[in-house]
């Protein structure tokens, strides 16, 4: 079959509305390849709405060799993506979603050109934080191919920034991050693990989207790369991440939104002492929605003790 590029955004398009996975597309279609799926992606960008900044993909060089690429991929972040500060992750508008750790840039100034460096994006970001990128592929079971996934806006579902700390003094490659899932740890990384830093991974993506005359704007984030593999998520389910002198980032899932059964979450963000810290503003900010019927208390409370004990081991100052 021909490859269309307007015929493949609107079957994609169809799946997230109608929250139905489908089948790659790339072993049906004559011509689909990186260029033909960011085409695809550029016709959703244009249906999405105001943007509220970019994400990468694909980072780990050891992801790279075991897919057979060579660089990273990139998509944007739409504006109504995001999940502000308690706000809970509803799973039913979802396919199959999965959550993944994220070091975030805030860019201060804006940045383009074809030979931006990591030193470049640090001098023009404002702060970085904590995030929680949440995926959800339309392809079924996350099968897929790279032109696949990039025209699927590489996964991109919902997302969550926890409080800004500035980016000056932050050696961004130590960074240890502890991802947990229902209070266990499940994953363990640093911000060395995307592309070595994670400003030569957004660095990447402002030489990547010179190539269309386009680069980042002041105030736009950015999700530098997963440095972790995603773990999927379901109702009930609270998902922690922990990153060094970034803070702490949580997430609970719902099953349905304010209007059907919800499944109680409890989700807060924090800053390191002494910077901004942001609290949940819903669900784990009130006695009405915590789970244990007191305001910021919670059963996952021992996660945090979790990652603060593996961060002080990993840092040495155990």
């Amino acid at each position: 079959m021909a490859f269309d590029a307007s015929e493949v955004a609107a079957r994609l398009a169809k799946a997230r509305a109608d929250r139905v996975a489908i089948h790659s597309l790339s072993a049906s279609l004559d011509g689909f390849d990186l260029a033909a799926g960011y085409e695809v992606q550029r016709l959703l960008r244009r249906e999405a709405g105001p943007l509220a900044g970019w994400k990468l993909g694909v980072t780990s060089r050891a992801k790279q060799a075991q897919v057979g690429v060579h660089e990273p991929v990139r998509g944007f972040l739409a504006a109504s993506d995001a999940l502000d500060l308690g706000s809970p992750l509803v799973v039913a508008e979802n396919i199959q979603p999965r959550a993944e750790p994220e070091i975030v840039f805030i860019m201060g100034a804006d940045l383009s050109g074809p030979a931006v460096s990591s030193s470049a994006v640090l001098a023009a970001t404002a702060s970085v934080a904590v995030g929680i990128e949440v995926l959800d592929s339309r392809y079924l079971d996350y099968k897929f191919t790279m032109p696949d996934v990039v025209a699927d806006n590489t996964s991109a579902g919902r997302y969550v920034v926890g409080s800004a700390v500035p980016a000056a003094g932050l050696d961004l490659r130590l960074i240890g991050v502890v991802l947990e899932h229902n209070g266990e740890v499940v994953a363990t990384a640093a911000g060395a693990a995307a592309l070595g830093h994670p400003a030569a991974a957004v660095a990447w993506l402002v030489r990547s989207l010179a190539a269309e005359n386009e680069g980042l704007r002041a105030g736009d984030i950015v999700l530098s790369g997963g440095l972790t593999a995603a773990v999927p998520v379901k109702a009930g389910d609270v998902v922690t991440v922990t990153a060094g002198r970034l803070g702490t980032v949580e997430l609970g899932c719902v099953l349905w939104g304010r209007t059907g059964r919800v499944s109680p979450p409890w989700c807060r963000s924090s800053a390191p002492m002494g910077g901004r810290s942001g609290r949940s503003r819903t669900a784990g900010g009130c006695t009405r929605c915590s789970p244990t019927g007191t305001a910021g208390a919670s059963p996952m409370a021992p996660a945090r003790t979790t990652a603060g004990r593996w961060l002080r081991a990993w840092s040495g100052t155990a």
